[in-house]
């Protein structure tokens, strides 16, 4: 009776975890696709359990599954298309290409005399360009 019931978990589960990631693929829409790879990920996690593997199921529920939700929300969040909102035409985007550039040469010009004086040389190492008066005084304890 208990080869039954296991047999039937991995039926079932098995059943679940390839179901679901076949619709993944096939699927279409976005978020259709998210739930159903949560559906496979629970599947995988119950044979985790079957397999007596209970750390491994806990981790496929909280890392995987838990990641997955995260990216369904951050997908429905930054897919437009999906919410069919027109894109607002937005007249400051050359004024905001132009700023970025300047502040990127700015800092570029900042940045670099900087390196120079740390002691940052063309090949990106770091060599001590300067040591302080304290680390060249010989420390007595005596």
């Amino acid at each position: 009776m208990g080869d039954t019931v296991y047999t039937l978990g991995f039926l079932v589960f098995a059943a679940m975890t390839l179901g679901s990631g076949l619709m993944v693929v096939m699927s279409r829409n976005l978020f259709h696709s998210s739930l159903y790879l949560l559906a496979s990920l629970f599947g995988v996690a119950g044979l985790f359990v079957l397999l007596v593997a209970p750390f491994l199921a806990v981790i496929q529920v909280l890392v995987y599954m838990g990641a997955i939700g995260i990216l369904i929300v951050f997908a429905i969040m930054l897919t437009r298309g999906m919410m069919h909102i027109q894109e607002p035409f937005n007249a400051q985007s050359w004024a905001a290409t132009i700023v970025a550039g300047v502040l990127f040469v700015i800092i570029a010009a900042t940045l670099t005399p900087a390196l120079d004086t740390l002691g940052m040389d063309d090949d990106g190492e770091i060599h001590a360009a300067f040591v302080s008066q304290e680390a060249e005084q010989e420390v007595d304890y005596e």
